[in-house]
């Protein structure tokens, strides 16, 4: 019997936290999902034994509480952002295929090791050119460099993210989310990239080279294994006084599939679909309503015949696609951001850096004067 032996020591961070003990864990296929919320590692690693039908033999495993949401991940890669080092063996059956035939937790990962004392003050250095000093270009040359250092300055950059400087710790997160992308997520590290949605403090002449909402918007788009995280923020956030980030956060909550929330969502994003002089708003708003699937039908169809044409043609497509269960074509060419394309299929998110909140429809989805 062939016998395939592969070792993956990880040090990825694990969440912990406090409430009531939950986990539920599904395989289907060779992925898995998790839902833990204080929950003992050994419990999760006792149904992944349950399910695979091995034993994984502790060596000097420390016990602690896992509160995390991992979506459709192969084993190793659970394990991993667990922060379990591990040995798995995997067999050949009859047929040919490869079956988990044992495993071996070897400990949890161990700390980042600390950084060369020059190389840290260094990274310090250029950390602390990240300020709003006014001192020309010199921020640039610090993203430049802390970037070219890549996730060694993570930790640091952690640091910076508690910065009372609004350019300091918006850079560090920016960084942040440039060079480490696996890099997971701290609970702050959330909060500085979703307090980017809104325009306190943004001014786009002076940061659009250096971080944009956009960049925070794509970021949290990606954030999959982190909604329980994110969720509370970007439902506070839907009756926020800010335009760009009511509209941003329901765009948020549908993409992430809050589908009991689809009447409260589509009144925030429908009226994003009207012909306004908010650029590219209504390709987005379209996706999105697209994302959140059937449910969100009884809710649109009160604007399939509106009198804006444009949220009208919007809605007709959104709601054509969903019935037939298929993305069907605009009945009309939809011009989204500098070309005409088909908003469900070909994305194209819009440059929200120059967006004008005194555009916005407000909460109610009226919009001012100044729009039309």
């Amino acid at each position: 019997m062939k016998r395939v032996l592969m070792m993956l020591l990880a040090m990825l961070p694990a969440w912990s936290g406090f409430g009531a003990e939950h986990l539920a864990l599904l395989r289907t296929g060779d992925r898995y999902t998790l839902e833990a919320v204080a929950a003992p590692l050994s419990e999760i690693l006792f149904e992944i034994e349950d399910i695979e039908g091995v034993e994984i033999r502790p060596f000097g495993f420390q016990d602690r509480l896992v509160t995390a949401t991992y979506e459709d991940v192969t084993l190793g890669t659970l394990l991993r952002r667990l922060e379990v080092s591990y040995v798995l063996v995997y067999d050949q059956n009859a047929e040919g295929d490869y079956v988990l035939g044992g495993a071996w937790a070897l400990g949890q990962g161990q700390p980042v090791p600390p950084l060369d004392p020059e190389l840290e003050a260094q990274i310090r250095k250029y950390i602390g050119d990240l300020h709003d000093d006014d001192v020309h270009w010199n921020a640039h040359y610090a993203q430049t460099m802390l970037m070219s250092i890549g996730c060694a300055a993570v930790p640091l950059l952690e640091e910076a993210l508690h910065s009372e400087d609004y350019q300091a710790r918006h850079l560090a997160a920016q960084i942040i989310r440039s060079v480490c992308p696996e890099h997971v997520p701290s609970q702050r590290m959330l909060d500085v990239t979703l307090d980017l949605l809104r325009r306190d403090g943004y001014k786009p002449g002076e940061y659009w080279s250096i971080f944009s909402p956009t960049s925070a918007f794509l970021y949290l788009l990606q954030q999959t294994n982190q909604v329980h995280l994110i969720r509370p923020r970007l439902v506070n956030n839907l009756d926020s006084e800010d335009g760009q980030e009511r509209f941003t956060s329901a765009v948020l909550l549908a993409h992430h599939g809050e589908r009991h929330m689809a009447e409260r969502l589509v009144r925030q994003i429908a009226p994003h679909l009207m012909d306004n002089r908010i650029s590219s708003d209504g390709g987005m708003a379209a996706r999105a309503l697209f994302q959140l699937g059937p449910v969100v039908m009884p809710y649109l169809e009160r604007y399939l015949n509106s009198d804006d044409w444009q949220q009208a043609d919007f809605v007709d497509l959104v709601y054509r696609s969903l019935q037939n269960g298929r993305i069907e074509e605009p009945t009309q060419r939809l011009y989204i951001e500098a070309g005409y394309v088909n908003p469900l299929k070909d994305t194209r998110w819009p440059r929200m850096t120059y967006w004008n909140l005194e555009r916005f429809p407000d909460r109610n989805g009226r919009y001012p004067e100044s729009a039309r």
